[in-house]
């Protein structure tokens, strides 16, 4: 299967970033139920670190706001544009093609090319409408086979027509990072280098690429420096001067780090808002002006239910004055907490899953469909991140499939189950349980084999006593921090012949106490259990 995914666009990144997120879902679901898959960009972005970090290939043309500065003829652009697109497309002919914000393309182009692909998605957000309702926008609309609204926080986009309302996807904020990928407080801070002791204040402008970002970072830092520790993140597409004295963030994953951040002064693009709303950072917004977003409304939305600030265009002198007494004020404890119980409530997890979800649902079969359907986005993700997974791309994903998962679920179950009835509960199952099992070691291959080793030499098939009998054993195996030994240890115990689970769960427990308080390893451990089996034998002979 090819998926192909088109982020061109103007100067912001938005659009590449919400396209991200839906490509690690429909990669992590891809895998899961074993659908080899090419998943490309087509993009005019000028950070494809994202992509590479990722692990997602792509196709790059220079962006207008390069080619704008840069002395190439506009006409020539164009038309060079626009043969790249159609090109691009007729030599990948994807089965799944993915566009965002702009239906007719960038260029206008997309009229022309859009029968090169088998399938076709639009993932849509909420524009000014005076953008979204322009003939040439709305007449392309039903050229795609399914719409995906990444909804605003809080605001229904009502610039569907009704001709194609049987084809939209309601799916909500579409935010890059899960909350479980997010390092914690005291990781980001460590990470980041910050003073745990003062309040930490990030300031960014999103994408970087709006032409007023320099004057208004140098208007606000000096006054936020009086309040606490400043971290500066300009942007992916800034390119104005360092500005000294504050910490200078550049990696292109500011979402993980957002929670070391006590409040944040930010432009409020869809992404950079729905991130910092998502991470339950309180936020003062400096709405940018755009051709298509409504970032003044979209601020209005978090000021109105007490997640953040908004703050109008002032000259730079009041602007700063203004920014530092909201600062305050939202770092005030009472104030703090319900801002940030407001942020979480605006958005939460599950958007990209679903929305990638939708896509996939226009070319997988209705049995794969029903597997990815029938296990929860946070059960998944756990286990992705639990089997090796992670936060980037050419690591996500390196979790179990569908197949690998049924044989972990059987022996958990310790009998043979159908499709059906795997998904029904014990897959559930096996996800709430093995991230308990082992999830702080790096051997996660061998810890996933010594949990399927013991569930099949436990007696039994009443499912909840196994769960509970193999969490209490392989606590206690864990104590060894040797998964390899364990997976070798439990594939030559056997429990005594006719046993109950209580029985046999006792005598394992009982060999294990015994290493342990003995302070013996786990190949003491296997050559007894060799000597005793051998015993066995001698005396049944």
């Amino acid at each position: 299967m090819r998926i192909v995914f088109y982020a061109v666009n103007g100067s912001g990144v938005g659009h590449l970033t919400r396209l991200l997120a839906l490509a690690k879902w429909v990669r992590r679901l891809l895998r899961f139920v074993k659908v080899p898959a090419e998943i490309v960009f087509l993009t005019s972005s000028e950070e494809t670190g994202l992509l590479f970090r990722e692990g997602f290939p792509a196709f790059k043309l220079p962006s207008k706001t390069v080619v704008a500065g840069s002395g190439l003829d506009k006409t020539t652009y164009l038309a060079l544009a626009k043969q790249w697109v159609w090109h691009s497309l007729g030599l990948l002919r994807p089965d799944l093609f993915v566009v965002d914000s702009f239906p007719r393309g960038a260029f206008g182009e997309l009229l022309s090319a859009l029968d090169l692909a088998k399938k076709k998605v639009f993932v849509s957000r909420r524009m000014k409408s005076e953008f979204a309702g322009r003939a040439d926008f709305q007449a392309m609309l039903p050229l795609y086979d399914r719409i995906v609204l990444a909804e605003d926080a809080g605001r229904h986009a009502d610039d569907v027509p009704s001709a194609v309302s049987s084809r939209v996807a309601r799916v909500g904020p579409i935010v890059l990072h899960e909350r479980c990928e997010r390092l914690s407080r005291v990781e980001a801070r460590r990470e980041l280098g910050l003073d745990e002791e003062r309040p930490a204040l990030l300031l960014t402008a999103g994408g970087g690429g709006d032409p007023t970002v320099e004057s208004r970072l140098r208007a606000v830092v000096d006054r936020l420096k009086n309040v606490g520790e400043v971290t500066v993140a300009a942007g992916p597409l800034y390119r104005g001067a360092r500005i000294r004295g504050v910490h200078w963030f550049t990696e292109p994953h500011l979402g993980r780090f957002l929670p070391a951040f006590d409040v944040a002064v930010a432009a409020a693009g869809y992404n950079t808002f729905h991130e910092l709303m998502h991470a339950r950072v309180p936020t003062v917004f400096l709405p940018q002006e755009k051709v298509a977003d409504e970032q003044d409304a979209r601020a209005s939305v978090a000021a109105r239910l007490g997640a953040g600030r908004l703050v109008p265009a002032l000259d730079d002198a009041l602007l700063s004055a203004r920014v530092e007494a909201e600062v305050r004020e939202l770092l005030e404890p009472t104030t703090h907490a319900a801002a940030q119980a407001a942020a979480a409530a605006m958005v939460p997890d599950g958007a990209a899953h679903r929305g990638a979800l939708e896509l996939l649902s226009l070319v997988l079969p209705a049995a794969e469909l029903d597997v990815l359907a029938a296990i929860d986005a946070p059960h998944l993700l756990a286990l992705t991140m639990f089997t090796g997974g992670g936060t980037s791309g050419h690591t996500d994903g390196g979790g179990p499939t569908f197949d690998q998962l049924a044989d972990m679920a059987q022996a958990v179950a310790g009998r043979t189950l159908d499709r059906a009835a795997l998904i029904d509960a014990p897959l559930a199952d096996v996800l709430d349980a093995l991230p308990k099992t082992a999830a702080t070691t790096s051997a996660m291959g061998d810890s996933v084999q010594a949990l399927v080793q013991l569930g099949r030499r436990l007696p039994g098939d009443d499912l909840p006593a196994r769960l509970r009998t193999m969490r209490v054993l392989l606590a206690l195996v864990a104590r060894f921090d040797d998964w390899p030994g364990a997976a070798l240890y439990l594939r030559t115990w056997n429990s005594p012949r006719g046993a109950t689970l209580a029985i046999a769960a006792a005598d394992l427990e009982r060999r294990l106490v015994n290493l342990l308080e003995n302070k013996r390893d786990l190949y003491h451990g296997l050559a007894e259990l060799v000597g005793s089996s051998r015993a066995d034998s001698e005396e049944t002979l």
